[in-house]
């Protein structure tokens, strides 16, 4: 695999993928399906290769592996990255058709000067031509015919574009907000109006609950779904246990027992004598189960007990046991129809509770808007106050406030110090209202050299959108005149 990582990191193959959100993980070294033999796909009579088809592959793999969240299946995975390789891959032939066809060329000349200027063909400063053969035999892609095409084919796509996504122009004045943007910083004060704090003054009808059940039944419905395992709780015990191991454990059991029925506490023979570390300082709790967590024997024992009462030795894999019945809780199943009214009326108030909340932070936005001052305004509101701290444009979330790409935009849009936002803004079940407390604006060298990079990472930017609609474009026109053609990437198995 890293002749070819290798590979594409010395000749740059050009890969069209753009930015891309997974939700799938790798795990390495899970066996792939045997590949199938010949091309994978044919552009307007073109093929690409198999071998080329494996470069590109682990090329995304590697790009990927980094970015991907745990916990996914790995055919998924396989599959994602196989269907994202042989897209980039068609794109490419698709813009190199493309660039042939406006009249743009590639000389033998420049593809040779590229290989001769190639450092991992160099030994002691000199191109060795032993050293490329082994190379492109070790990479995957065939022979150095093969391996020269795609070099022809990398520079063919370079120039086309140059061609079409170089005149490309972003206007000054975005460039230069989006460096200052990248190096201000802001700090807030907020007023925040929580529905939760509105509930206690929500009250409801019978009259109202009930023509609420009947109009808001999917969403009532919905909610009991998520919360089954609530509304159907199986028997459960509360238990203890005194662990008893090795050659002589039914005897040190019987024994234990015995001076259990003299008076001694359970829980302080349990503290002297159990082999269970994990439970013995706590006097041999266990806590509260259902039926099929423990060991059958264990447990048909303990579900058979009366509150209070402590078992015979019972013997499991684990060694003999005395369990104590501490408490025994009644299965509890409630049916949709019985906590229907319930429900609605916990929907309802939430809705109430959620509205009068909004109602709140309006208020203190028209107080603002009539010339009061933001923490009197808020305060006489019941609004809760607080501070972010400073912040970049660039941070993931706002200090106490959470992720809110709106109330971003508004924070850094408003000057000067002291300046209240024109908006409430909703963040889940809060409401918000900011105001502006601290600016810090970058200095005018930093400015520039800023706005000079972020020129240069903007263009990039927009020069490669160009070029992917340009081949989204050619491929979609390709595909509806049937020049396109897809094979399977594997075997099917007999």
């Amino acid at each position: 695999m890293a002749p070819r990582r290798n590979l594409l990191r010395t000749i740059g193959l050009f890969l069209v993928v753009g930015a891309i959100i997974l939700t799938f993980v790798l795990f390495f070294g899970q066996p792939a399906p045997q590949a199938s033999v010949g091309p994978v796909a044919e552009i307007d009579g073109v093929s690409i290769e198999r071998g080329l088809f494996e470069v590109f592959r682990d090329q995304t793999e590697s790009r990927l592996a980094a970015a991907l969240p745990p916990g996914s299946d790995p055919e998924q995975s396989r599959d994602l990255i196989d269907r994202l390789t042989l897209r980039s891959l068609v794109q490419r032939y698709a813009l190199a058709r493309e660039a042939s066809e406006l009249g743009i060329r590639v000389s033998d000349a420049e593809v040779r000067q590229q290989i001769l200027e190639n450092p991992s063909f160099r030994r002691q400063g000199r191109y060795d031509r032993e050293l490329f053969e082994v190379f492109v035999a070790r990479s995957g892609l065939g022979s150095v015919r093969d391996y020269t095409e795609e070099v022809r084919r990398d520079l063919l796509i370079g120039k086309f574009q140059r061609a079409i996504a170089s005149p490309v122009r972003l206007p000054q004045s975005e460039v230069r907000e989006q460096a200052a943007r990248g190096l201000t910083s802001v700090s807030l004060d907020f007023a925040v109006a929580e529905s939760a704090g509105y509930l206690d003054q929500v009250e409801l009808t019978d009259e109202e609950i009930s023509a609420y059940a009947d109009t808001a039944q999917e969403r009532i419905r919905s909610l009991y779904d998520s919360r089954k395992a609530r509304y159907d709780v199986p028997e459960r015990i509360r238990a203890s246990h005194i662990l008893f191991r090795g050659p002589e454990a039914a005897v040190r059991a019987a024994t234990a027992l015995a001076e259990f029925r003299t008076g001694t506490p359970f829980a302080e023979l349990a503290r002297k004598l159990s082999d269970d570390p994990a439970t013995r300082e706590s006097g041999g709790e266990l806590g509260v189960f259902p039926r099929g967590r423990m060991d059958p024997a264990f447990e048909a024992a303990a579900f058979a007990l009366e509150t209070g009462q402590v078992s015979e030795p019972v013997e499991t894999s684990s060694g003999f046991h005395l369990i104590q019945l501490d408490e025994r809780q009644d299965a509890d199943k409630r049916s949709y129809e019985e906590v229907r009214k319930e429900l609605a009326a916990e929907l309802l108030r939430g809705q109430r509770a959620r509205a009068r909340a909004e109602a709140a932070a309006i208020a203190v936005l028209e107080a603002l808007e009539r010339g009061e001052e933001f923490a009197a305004a808020a305060a006489s509101a019941g609004l809760e106050l607080g501070s972010t701290g400073p912040f970049r444009y660039s941070d993931g979330s706002i200090p106490r406030l959470g992720r809110s790409a709106a109330l971003r935009e508004a924070a850094f849009a408003l000057e000067p110090a002291g300046a209240s936002s024109t908006q409430v803004f909703a963040l889940g079940s809060r409401f918000v209202l900011i105001r502006l407390s601290d600016r810090t604006d970058p200095e005018p060298e930093e400015l520039e050299l800023a706005t000079e990079q972020a020129r240069e990472r903007l263009g990039a930017a927009a020069r490669q959108r160009v070029l992917e609609r340009w081949a989204s474009a050619s491929v979609a026109e390709l595909e509806q005149n049937g020049k396109v053609a897809l094979y399977p990437l594997y075997a099917t198995p007999n």
